[in-house]
Order: C-alpha cells, then structure tokens, then sequence
C-alpha cells in the first residue's frame, strides 16, 4: 500500500441516466397489475350435497317420497349403499348441485 494513492472517482461515472419515476407512474402500474391480477383468477366451481340421515324405519321408498325424488335417481346418487341393510344414521345423498 505504499506509494499508492487513492483517487475520487469521476463524478460523470456517477450520473444515471433514467428519468426519475413519478408517483403517478407507480400508481397507474399497480392498478395495471391488480386489474390483471383479477382477470386471470378462475371462477371456483362449488358442488352442494345434501345427505338424508336413517331414521328407524326408513327405506329407499320413504327417502326418494320425502325427498321428491325417484327411486332410480336415488340410487344412482348412492352406488354403494346396500339397501336391505339400512342402519339408523347412516346418510344418504338425496341431491347434488
């Protein structure tokens, strides 16, 4: 280190050449990137279930009567319920939206 001397460096080197960003240049930017944020969300879908719970005495014939629906619809909507062997609590899928 010795002999050597420290120099300034040149105040030319210092300058940036962009122009300053105004506060209105900030704000137009992040209304452009909150309006585009929203047009690529995707719309969630929601699927509804609604369940008839057993009660002592019910069977497939007395579920689709209080549910307004067929019998077949009923049992398509509830492929793996065994029918003959109903127990009270178990639920059984009356509608799907």
């Amino acid at each position: 280190m010795t002999g050597e001397s420290f120099q300034e460096p040149s105040p030319k080197l210092n300058k940036v050449s962009t122009p300053p960003i105004t506060a209105k240049e900030t704000t137009r930017k992040d209304k452009t990137t909150k309006k585009e944020a929203k047009t690529t969300k995707k719309k969630k879908e929601t699927i509804k279930i609604f369940y008839h719970t057993v009660t002592t005495g019910d069977n497939r014939t007395a579920i689709s009567k209080k549910h307004a629906i067929t019998i077949e619809k009923l049992t398509s909507l509830n492929p793996k319920v065994n029918w003959k062997d109903l127990k009270t609590g178990d639920k059984i899928i009356v509608k799907i939206e």
